[in-house]
């Protein structure tokens, strides 16, 4: 499920899928956890994070990404690898899949079909996982407001509830108050679900007749540098990572060969 789901949140913001689970009981919050609204202007706060992140060293994070119900159970968690050398390349490992950005092309590869689809290359706009521009755009272009607040930590956060423009509920973007590293992401997302005891719908709707209830559940990704890249890693970086020849992959280490292709910039 959350394989899928980093796949697409590299490219876009997506929806996410119910699971039953048990209720996970409360914990009371710690001092360093309590969060006081901050007298500051959230757009300039994000432009400062799109800002670093697209100028930080290069470097490789590990990423843990949480699937959590609406009571803040854990449904699921993957941990993956990315490597991130510039607002315009960058390299990400989950399981079986992986995504490779150049300034040329773009390749997401899955090793456990053998199957790989070469496309043209994407706009990255930092190196957290996703666009901070076009979070910023999405934001601005539906008419939500940003909330700046600050733990005892040293840490900021950029919030947002009641989104409700049928793929987000809730954003909670925390990052360093020194350096604007980002912390953590946490995407909160609706789910209609079919039940018998739930709200029936009219005829004139999609799902007209259907008895549903809405849920919600919320991604949650926890960021963690690794190591910086050397200038000689970053010089060879992605580029150097395969070449793509006549519909076919040639790795360095020829794990490739026999990977079926569908190339899109040809």
């Amino acid at each position: 499920m959350i394989r899928s789901l980093l796949v697409l949140l590299v490219l876009s913001l997506a929806t996410i899928l119910v699971f039953a689970v048990k209720k996970k009981p409360e914990k009371k919050k710690a001092a360093a956890e309590i969060w006081h609204p901050l007298n500051a202007d959230p757009w300039q706060e994000l432009d400062l994070v799109t800002q670093y992140m697209k100028n930080a060293m290069p470097y490789t994070q590990q990423v843990r990404a949480l699937l959590l119900s609406e009571n803040d159970a854990l449904l699921e968690e993957r941990t993956f690898t990315t490597a991130y050398y510039d607002n315009a390349t960058m390299l990400y490992r989950i399981e079986g899949t992986e995504m490779v950005n150049t300034r040329q092309w773009q390749a997401i590869i899955d090793h456990d079909q053998q199957y790989a689809a070469i496309n043209p290359p994407n706009v990255i706009a930092s190196g957290v996982g996703f666009d901070l521009g076009m979070l910023k755009k999405l934001f601005t272009d539906n008419g939500f407001s940003l909330e700046v607040k600050q733990n005892q930590k040293g840490q900021k956060m950029l919030s947002s509830d009641n989104f409700t423009n049928g793929t987000m509920t809730g954003m909670q973007l925390v990052y360093d108050a020194s350096t604007g590293m980002v912390i953590s992401v946490r995407l909160g997302m609706p789910h209609i679900e079919q039940d018998p005891d739930g709200e029936k719908m009219p005829d004139s709707s999609l799902l007209q007749g259907l008895s549903i209830k809405t849920v919600s559940e919320s991604l949650e990704l926890e960021y963690k540098p690794l190591e910086k890249l050397t200038a000689e890693q970053v010089k060879n970086g992605p580029d150097s990572y395969f070449t793509i020849k006549k519909k076919q992959l040639k790795g360095v280490d020829k794990r490739f060969e026999g990977y079926r292709v569908i190339n899109n910039i040809q």
